[in-house]
């Protein structure tokens, strides 16, 4: 179990997190390891070229949220290539 900022605790086992973009799916709760990573560095790449305007997460299955892609794209293309939105070429 991890304590996040503001001393909220969140267990990644317990609590998954997953973005769906249409069909597409980005399981992103275990961002830190080589899979989650792998995860959160698609949903960006992906974020681009996708034609839906909103993505919806999840949390253990239960949609909480919808959010819109508007300026994904946007702020993707704007990122420095860090690794932190999206890995150097």
């Amino acid at each position: 179990m991890k304590t996040e900022p503001g001393g909220e605790s969140f267990d990644a086992k317990k609590e998954q997190i997953t973005l769906k973009v249409g069909d597409d799916e980005y399981p992103i709760s275990s961002i830190g390891s080589s899979v989650g990573d792998s995860y959160w560095y698609g949903f960006w790449s992906d974020t681009p070229d996708m034609e839906v305007k909103t993505f919806d997460a999840y949390v253990d299955g239960k949609k909480i949220a919808t959010f819109t892609l508007r300026k994904a794209a946007e702020l993707f293309n704007a990122a420095p290539e860090d690794g932190c939105l999206k890995r150097a070429k």
